[in-house]
């Protein structure tokens, strides 16, 4: 695999705080990443070190040169691959227009004249905002100014895209859209991608590996595949027609008693349910024929008390588990 950035032993101090402390990782081409962690971990700090925007006070920040070997970026960043970035919430001049702001941004990163203007109206499009592009960023939207800011990061066809919490103030049918054009970066043209977010949700749709950070150091680094068979955590989500409304409790002990021979009883109860969602999350022992025999039961024995509309495997809860038993 070819390494794009690699922290080798990172540490920032601010005074007597210790935000990042011994971080080592490394970022291969193609990859997508997730950075994840409470407020306050160190994630934005991190990023900021990748960025160049703050220096580290121990280690290096290694970034791939154009001929394939990495470089320090506190001693020398000339020749660089493109890095794009994202950080935290963006602000732009208000008296200016989407346009103008992005012409002005493509110049000063060297995107050649002739491609320029077809890249910023096929990003305005692509996102949205085409027909604001000459509006004043003064009457944006929260969210209208953070799909900008992606924009602005992707404008120079970066082989690395950063961004942080990307998806803040952006609403609930825009962030899908947002999250597609985020996959297809890195599944269609090979992008590499970090993400910090507090959606675990937008993690698990996009992002293949997890670096889990707490209190500054990184706690666990690897694929979810791989962090689920380190962990153990196998979990079902079971989805139901009509919400359980009575009797919850005596229920599940009766479908405990039932899948008794397959249950996970390291998770402490291995069967809940969740009113607001009408959900059964089932923790197993992992078996393929586990699942199987698993869903006979609860379609024959319990079809008079709920029926299944769907069985299935969860990125995103599985995502949730995994923070809960990882970050302490």
């Amino acid at each position: 695999m070819t390494e794009l950035i690699k922290l080798n032993k990172v540490s920032k101090i601010f005074g007597p705080f210790n935000a990042v402390n011994k971080v080592s990782f490394e970022i291969n081409k193609g990859d997508a990443i997730a950075l994840l962690g409470p407020n306050g971990s160190g994630k934005t700090t991190i990023v900021k070190m990748i960025a160049g925007l703050i220096k580290p006070t121990y280690g290096e920040v290694l970034i791939s040169n154009k001929k394939g070997k990495l470089q320090d970026i506190g001693k020398k960043s000339t020749n660089l691959i493109k890095v794009g970035f994202l950080i935290d919430i963006p602000s732009f001049y208000k008296s200016v227009s989407a346009y103008q702001i992005l012409r002005f941004l493509g110049r000063a990163q060297l995107v050649p004249k002739k491609e320029l203007d077809s890249r910023i109206e096929d990003l305005l499009r692509l996102f949205r905002l085409y027909k604001w592009r000459d509006e004043k960023v003064q009457y944006f939207s929260k969210g209208m100014k953070q799909k900008l800011g992606i924009i602005s990061a992707m404008l120079i066809d970066p082989d690395i895209l950063i961004l942080d919490e990307p998806q803040t103030g952006i609403d609930p049918k825009a962030r899908v859209e947002v999250r597609k054009i985020i996959a297809n970066f890195n599944k269609e043209k090979g992008k590499t991608i970090l993400i910090c977010s507090h959606m675990i949700h937008e993690l698990s749709q996009i992002c293949e590996k997890i670096a889990f950070i707490n209190r500054g150091e990184l706690i666990a680094y690897d694929t979810i595949e791989n962090l689920q068979r380190k962990l153990k955590i196998n979990e079902l989500t079971c989805q139901i027609l009509d919400p359980i409304s009575s009797g919850v409790d005596d229920l599940l002990k009766k479908i405990t008693k039932e899948l008794e021979p397959y249950l996970d009883y390291n998770i402490d109860p291995p069967i809940q349910y969740f009113y607001d969602t009408q959900q059964l999350r089932i923790y197993f022992d992992g078996k393929r024929k586990a699942k199987a025999e698993m869903l006979d039961i609860l379609t024959t024995k319990f079809k008079s008390n709920f029926r299944l509309i769907s069985y299935s495997q969860e990125r995103s809860n599985l995502l949730e588990q995994l923070y809960t038993e990882t970050i302490v």
